[in-house]
């Protein structure tokens, strides 16, 4: 029994320290956008763009417009006084589409990007404007990092000595209770 118990704690000490890797920086990353509009509505819409900021690119984005479907469809992406990205419904510009101009970490690049403020541009769906499109600052935003969830308890390495002590906890009672039955 202490044979099979020294094996399975042994294995788990290699298992553990093969995947314990060096630790990197995350380079994808979730932000909450959150847009205000004054004309020629006035209202509020939001949601997410996700985006590679090592490479600086957009990857994807999901952002709702009430009275619209979900804008999915990243149609335009690129540098311009900060940035300038199009998000549409389907694949073209037919079917609703948004255009947001948001201010970036580094001039003219989403490298390092950790969130911007949504300044200009707006909302056409039906071939209408619905929101923005009009005076300056009657567009606003924000795109700020989504919140990350914390650690699962009970994970890591004190998770696994707590387990690893349970099981050897275990082991001795079944010891015990077997020699008292004999």
């Amino acid at each position: 029994m202490k044979s099979k118990l020294s094996t399975a704690l042994a294995a788990a000490a290699c298992t553990l320290a093969l995947t314990v890797g060096g630790a990197k920086a995350d380079t994808v990353n979730t932000f909450d956008v959150v847009v205000n509009y004054s004309y020629p509505t006035t209202g509020t819409f939001s949601g997410t763009l996700t985006i590679d900021v090592t490479a600086g690119t957009i990857l994807s984005a999901d952002i709702s417009f009430p009275g619209s479907s979900d804008m999915t469809h990243i149609l335009n992406s690129i540098p311009v006084s900060d940035w300038l990205l199009d998000i549409g419904v389907a694949a073209d510009y037919q079917n609703g589409f948004m255009e947001l101009e948001f201010t970036t970490t580094q001039a003219h690049s989403l490298i390092g990007f950790t969130g911007g403020t949504i300044f200009a541009d707006g909302v056409v769906v039906n071939n209408g404007c619905v929101a923005g499109c009009g005076p300056a600052g009657t567009f606003t935003g924000t795109i700020t990092p989504a919140a990350v969830p914390g650690p699962t308890v009970g994970a890591g390495l004190p998770g696994l000595i707590a387990t690893f002590g349970g099981m050897i906890a275990l082991a001795r009672r079944r010891r015990r209770a077997a020699a008292a039955l004999a």
